[in-house]
């Protein structure tokens, strides 16, 4: 099963409009839900627009809604792909326990901040020691850094 976190109110209707039009055996596998991932379950506001925008907790606007991914979801993740922003230790802290026991794959993006280059894998080899971790730089800029884990082969 897909769940595919959207907290832009206008991104989340065009996904939900895209998933609404896929033939039903496979819109009925993927939930769209309308947040974005943290630690816990709050509520932040969208400061700026575009690609410059962020979240913060000074109040503005535009509400967006943060949660959990192990509250979230109703299944064991297997696979778990994260570019969310700045928030990519924030989001893993809260599939955690998941991550733990069920080492699910991850491909997680180390570029919105300079120390996610060291603390992302760092945290993930505390995490699940016996996983293989592999860098991939996808553009000519700093942006497109992704760590994967993958479990140990059993």
């Amino acid at each position: 099963h897909i769940y595919s976190f959207e907290p832009d109110e206008r991104n989340f209707k065009i996904l939900s409009e895209f998933v609404s039009k896929l033939p039903q055996e496979i819109k009925e596998k993927i939930t769209p839900i309308k947040a974005g991932v943290h630690h816990e379950n709050a509520t932040f506001y969208m400061q700026g627009e575009g690609l410059g925008a962020t979240l913060s907790a000074e109040i503005s606007e535009q509400k967006i809604d943060v949660a959990a991914i192990s509250d979230a979801i109703n299944h064991i993740p297997t696979f778990i792909k994260m570019d969310v922003q700045t928030f990519e230790t924030y989001a893993l802290l809260g599939a955690m326990d998941d991550i733990i026991s069920h080492k699910p794959k991850l491909a997680i993006c180390i570029y919105h901040k300079f120390s996610d280059l060291w603390d992302i894998p760092l945290l993930l080899k505390l995490w699940i020691p016996d996983c293989k971790l592999f860098m991939r730089h996808y553009e000519c800029t700093q942006e497109e850094t992704v760590i994967y884990a993958l479990p140990e082969a059993k």
